[in-house]
């Protein structure tokens, strides 16, 4: 519901409000040790993050999350982080690892 929340937030352009839904995620999935709940919840403070043109930012925190979706063995998670960093890598101007993340995340969405 946390996630939700926030995602809808973040749509709607409602960006302090989707950071407080996400931040609250994060205390809940770390607080039950809820790995997966930790992970949504650096996801969509990423999401966030680009939406604001935080781009270090961002990357910082797909980069945290891209682990946790791992070793979750959550397929889509994991392209869907990969094709974020693809996105933030280009908006920072690094268009070669913006490539290979982009081929990367494709890949995995393929597979997935």
């Amino acid at each position: 519901v946390l996630a939700q929340g926030g995602a809808a937030h973040c749509r709607a352009g409602r960006f302090r409000a989707a950071v407080a839904w996400h931040v609250e995620q994060l205390e809940v999935g770390m607080e039950c040790g809820a790995c997966r709940e930790v992970c949504g919840a650096l996801m969509g403070c990423g999401s966030v993050s680009l939406a604001l043109g935080l781009f270090s930012t961002a990357l910082e925190l797909y980069e945290e999350s891209l682990p946790l979706a791992v070793s979750l063995e959550q397929a889509r998670t994991v392209a869907a982080i990969t094709l974020n960093l693809a996105t933030v890598h280009s908006a920072l101007g690094d268009f070669d690892s913006a490539a290979k993340a982009y081929a990367e995340g494709r890949r995995l969405a393929e597979d997935a």
